[in-house]
């Protein structure tokens, strides 16, 4: 039942997800130093579950970590990106094969609020928070 009932506002909850998402874009991606992770292809609609971006730590002289860590401060509550399961320690006796991707996603990404019952207000305040945070050295 609770499953079904969750169905029913799907549609109304990826919309505000999507428009999370866009208004991250709309300041985030005029800022050099910033990129939001979107659509991969004009194919795909993403549900943007996840508000991420993607920050170049010398353009912006704050990195992921930091930005998260201040906006703690502020009660604004970001996360890291998943730990690239190969450099998880049960996996360090395993080979790995592959490249310095995962690792790069994971030291520069940070995912931004994205919950479905922000409002205006709290999109606003956040904003206002990261703009004082990348002009805070």
């Amino acid at each position: 039942a609770i499953g079904l009932s969750q169905i029913d506002v799907l549609e109304e909850r990826t919309k505000k997800k999507r428009e999370i998402q866009q208004f991250y874009a709309s300041f985030l991606n005029d800022i050099d130093g910033f990129q939001m992770f979107d659509e991969c292809s004009s194919e795909y609609k993403s549900n943007h579950w996840l508000s991420i971006v993607k920050m170049d730590k010398e353009k912006l002289q704050i990195s992921a970590l930091d930005l998260m860590r201040l906006l703690a401060k502020k009660n604004i509550e970001s996360r890291r990106i998943w730990k690239p399961l190969h450099t998880q320690p049960v996996f360090t006796e395993f080979d790995f094969y592959g490249s310095i991707v995962a690792e790069t996603i994971f030291e520069n990404g940070l995912c931004l609020p994205s919950g479905t019952a922000m409002t205006s207000a709290d999109l606003n305040f956040i904003k206002t928070e990261i703009l004082a945070a990348i002009k805070h050295d």
